[in-house]
């Protein structure tokens, strides 16, 4: 099985729980060849929807101007960890400021601690200031597993800008 076959398989057709434990297997975009990229592109541009955070990551993790529109008309009606991916992903795409700011905001509402413990990873991957900043202020959360998680997201980030 090639990466785009595996990227139908265990992307676009995974529904299930065991398949999608782990997150996006953003790693098969990096094994295919540039027109099964294009293909897999073009696939999720035709899902791409509020109801699933793995194409817009995929997007972003692509870079695909292809994606621009769609994601920033999808921005304002996303909330919490969508609204951060989506921010993640055209942030990828064009490095525009304000997305910082529309995903710090948004680490802000989130009440679940395990979708900001995911926001956090998220924030980390700005690579700026301003989201470190967040990161840190989390260290002293009131739920132990979101502190740890901010702590482990700071040493990722600190080791991305060594």
């Amino acid at each position: 099985m090639n990466a785009y076959q595996k990227f139908v398989t265990y992307f676009l057709d995974a529904p299930t729980w065991e398949k999608r434990k782990d997150g996006p297997p953003l790693e098969l975009f990096d094994r295919m060849t540039a027109e099964e990229r294009q293909a897999a592109e073009k696939e999720l541009l035709h899902v791409v929807s509020l109801r699933d955070n793995w194409p817009v990551m995929a997007l972003g993790y692509l870079r695909s101007h292809k994606a621009k529109d769609v994601l920033y008309e999808l921005l304002p009606g996303a909330e919490g960890e969508m609204k951060v991916d989506i921010a993640l992903a055209l942030w990828r795409i064009d490095r525009d400021e304000k997305l910082v700011d529309i995903a710090i905001n948004a680490s802000r509402t989130v009440e679940s601690p395990f979708q900001l413990i995911n926001i956090l990873y998220s924030l980390a991957q700005f690579e700026v200031s301003e989201t470190a900043e967040r990161i840190e202020q989390l260290l002293d959360h009131e739920d132990d597993l979101v502190s740890y998680n901010a702590r482990q997201a700071l040493r990722q980030l600190r080791k991305k800008r060594k």
